[in-house]
């Protein structure tokens, strides 16, 4: 298990002890993980999910190419005396403060989503061993029904021969016999 930080270990230790509390086995419920997460996530964690789903979207990206489309335009060709002629020098400092303000957003908004994932995966590994085990327990009981109905037919049989051979035996002694004298 390859959580992230603290919090996130925080999340599957609380799911472990209310687990150990109910006496049941600790199996996280699918279901439940995205809520539980997203409620421990915190302030900073809210701050930097908002922020990674407005830098990681197609809109930012024409909200840019607009922005950097109309700043070149406006002091290009529509000012008659520019604050930032062309080569835009306030333009391109501008626009490395958003790459460096942009990448660590990016790298927390990936690392609160991959430790999301490897919760989820958690919940799934829980899930599928705690299936496997219930199928195994089937599959013997199967195992264990399929003989002694072997058993049990097997002493049908038995019984349903001797049971014939004893009704045919007494219908014999019992049929009257033919005079064969008269």
């Amino acid at each position: 298990m390859f959580l992230v930080n603290k919090t996130h270990l925080a999340i599957l230790r609380e799911h472990q002890k209310r687990a150990a509390e109910s006496g049941q086995s600790h199996v996280l419920n699918p279901n439940e993980v995205h809520e539980e997460f997203k409620a421990r996530l915190g302030f900073n964690g809210k701050v930097a999910t908002i922020m990674t789903g407005v830098y990681g979207s197609m809109y930012f990206v024409y909200f840019l190419i607009l922005f950097m489309g109309g700043w070149m335009l406006w002091q290009g060709a529509v000012s008659g005396k520019p604050f930032d002629p062309y080569p835009f020098l306030l333009l391109l400092f501008i626009g490395n403060l958003i790459q460096l303000i942009g990448g660590p957003i990016i790298q927390v908004g990936q690392n609160l989503s991959s430790a999301h994932s490897e919760l989820r995966a958690e919940a799934d590994y829980e899930v599928n061993k705690k299936s496997f085990s219930d199928i195994q327990e089937m599959q013997n009981r199967m195992e264990k029904l399929e003989v002694e109905n072997r058993e049990l037919l097997q002493w049908i049989k038995e019984n349903a021969v001797i049971h014939v051979s004893q009704e045919a035996q007494t219908l014999k002694a019992s049929a009257p016999q033919s005079n064969s004298g008269q």
